[in-house]
């Protein structure tokens, strides 16, 4: 299926009810000030998912290409692994500074589990390359990697705001509608550097056809989306 902030959201929220069952059955509700009765933790996933859907989908990629040079080369859809989603939900909790009794399953659910729903749903999609036609494109490229992960963070610091403001139930006052509320709002730069660990390492190995001709060509960038 293809990759979206909401289809993110319940699949993710999903195995977080399997981490933590009472979870399931959580509600609340400020009927003063116009909050819905909602799930506070399908809310929070919610809101995170819709951030880093939002984040990928408007990321390009890049990988080093070898092959022939029979440009243009053309590459089919393919599946993708996050090999730092780990290492990612325990970058959380480094930085947060969090070592409460749950903390290391909430990391588990909302942070490397995300990733890695990320991975069960997307696909990449590698751009058209100019310089070789028949081989493959290899994510990451190593020279791009820090790169990615800080332009990663930078994005997410916007639309993982965004998403939780758009659930109407983490505003300023309690109010529907307003900017996240301030405690929210400090834990976001954990949030950010901890998915942009694990996004950065998109890892997958995406053949390339070309015109047919022999001759090798030089090692090269090629750029991908996913999908």
């Amino acid at each position: 299926m293809p990759l979206t902030g909401s289809g993110l959201g319940s699949m993710t929220f999903t195995s977080h009810v399997a981490l933590f069952p009472t979870a399931a059955a959580s509600t609340r509700v400020n009927a003063l000030t116009g909050v819905t009765p909602h799930n506070p933790a399908q809310k929070l996933i919610e809101g995170l998912a819709a951030g880093v859907a939002n984040t990928i989908l408007a990321t390009k990629w890049n990988g080093l290409i070898t092959g022939a040079a029979d440009p243009p080369g053309t590459a089919s859809p393919i599946q993708f692994t996050f090999p730092a989603a780990p290492a990612a939900a325990a970058k959380f909790l480094a930085v947060s500074g969090w070592v409460g009794p749950s903390s290391a399953l909430f990391a588990e659910s909302v942070i490397q589990n995300m990733i890695l729903n990320v991975a069960s749903m997307g696909i990449l999609q590698g751009d058209t390359s100019l310089t070789v036609g028949t081989g493959s494109g290899t994510f990451p490229d190593p020279s791009f990697t820090a790169a990615t992960q800080a332009a990663l963070e930078a994005s997410l610091m916007s639309t993982l705001p965004a998403g939780l403001m758009a659930t109407g139930v983490f505003g300023q006052g309690d109010v529907p509608g307003s900017p996240i509320n301030a405690k929210l709002a400090s834990s976001i730069p954990y949030y950010a550097a901890a998915y942009a660990l694990g996004l950065a390492t998109l890892t997958a190995t995406v053949p390339y056809i070309g015109t047919g001709a022999t001759a090798s060509a030089a090692a090269g960038v090629v750029t991908g989306s996913v999908l």
